[in-house]
């Protein structure tokens, strides 16, 4: 689901820096690759933009598309 702001628990976690909430809704099943409400904006571009080195290993190592990226 996401909030009025069109972002997912796992970009709000992302953008907070909270690794260890990004690990648990990865193992739990999250879409990595769902769009916020501006297309083409994941919770992966979202890490990338905060230069969250963490976050984005987690987030690719979960399954998260890179070619997404373009």
């Amino acid at each position: 689901s996401k909030n009025l702001q069109g972002l997912t628990p796992l970009m709000l976690a992302v953008d907070q820096r909270k690794l260890d909430l990004v690990q648990a809704l990865v193992a739990g099943g999250a879409n990595l690759n769902q769009d916020s409400y501006m297309p083409g904006e994941t919770a992966l571009v979202r890490a990338v933009n905060a230069r969250s080195h963490e976050a984005m290993m987690v987030l690719l190592e979960g399954g998260a598309e890179l070619h997404r990226l373009d």
